[in-house]
């Protein structure tokens, strides 16, 4: 049996696209597993709808000017 890919979500903004891509994954029409998403800010939205389904969550933030970068 072939394993289905596993895909990393990158978004921005309100994540109804995030969360239309975990549910189609969760019913069977998107033939993929979501296994996380990642966000450049914390003010997005689709930061909350990762933790309300459930779904791995990576935060980064990058500040080039003062060449600190953070990411967890």
């Amino acid at each position: 049996m072939k394993r289905k890919p596993r895909l990393l979500v990158f978004n921005s903004g309100s994540g109804s696209g995030f969360q239309e891509l975990v549910e189609n994954s969760r019913t069977g029409v998107l033939n993929a597993d979501i296994v996380g998403l990642v966000s450049n800010k914390k003010e997005y939205k689709c930061i909350n709808r990762a933790i309300d389904l459930g779904i791995f969550l990576l935060y980064q933030w990058v500040a080039l000017k003062q060449k600190i970068i953070k990411l967890w």
